[in-house]
């Protein structure tokens, strides 16, 4: 992984917490060039999401549609609800995840090297179309292609991709200008 202060910077420039709160610039096979982070911890106002495995009195995670394994990636779909409550499921449907507010976790080197798989997995999944979305456990992802201006040529992978990770709340039109307008 590169450190360089210019590419952070540029990543950095890409945040709004708390609604997009991480950007990573990854080949298309998915190995990580940079990243850059900003958790609550950083700014007060910004939201987190909880994982099933944290036990904190201030934050909770409520699971329904138990016959699928909440510890599986791609077997939940997370989303946010203002009730608190548990949303009607029968079993064998998709478990759903709700999310209450609580204290941020930093985002860790595991969080950010699953963010560019998936990031990498849905780019070769939508590589005819412009970008790449896909919500997750940690939060909505969004992939772009950075092209390079002199080439034209579309047969050919792009040299890097850009994804954009926000909370599940973060608007994908948000995601898309705020990507695009610093893609250029």
């Amino acid at each position: 992984m590169l450190v360089l202060p210019a590419l952070h910077t540029y990543l950095s420039q890409l945040l709004s917490p708390p609604s997009i709160h991480t950007a990573l610039l990854l080949t298309p096979e998915g190995a990580l060039v940079s990243y850059a982070s900003q958790t609550s911890a950083e700014s007060s106002s910004a939201a987190t999401f909880t994982h099933e495995s944290q036990s904190s009195p201030s934050s909770s995670v409520i699971v329904s549609a138990a016959s699928r394994t909440p510890s599986s990636p791609g077997s939940l779909k997370s989303h946010a609800s203002s009730t608190g409550t548990p949303q009607d499921s029968k079993p064998g449907s998709v478990a759903i995840i709700e999310t209450r507010p609580g204290p941020a976790r930093q985002k860790s080197k595991d969080d950010i090297r699953i963010i560019a798989g998936l990031g990498a997995e849905v780019w070769a999944e939508t590589r005819d179309e412009e970008e790449g979305m896909v919500e997750s456990e940690l939060g909505r992802i969004l992939v772009l292609a950075v092209e390079d201006g002199r080439v034209s040529v579309q047969d050919t992978d792009p040299l890097l991709l850009l994804a954009v990770n926000g909370t599940i709340e973060a608007d994908w039109d948000a995601m898309r200008i705020k990507a695009c307008c610093n893609c250029v």
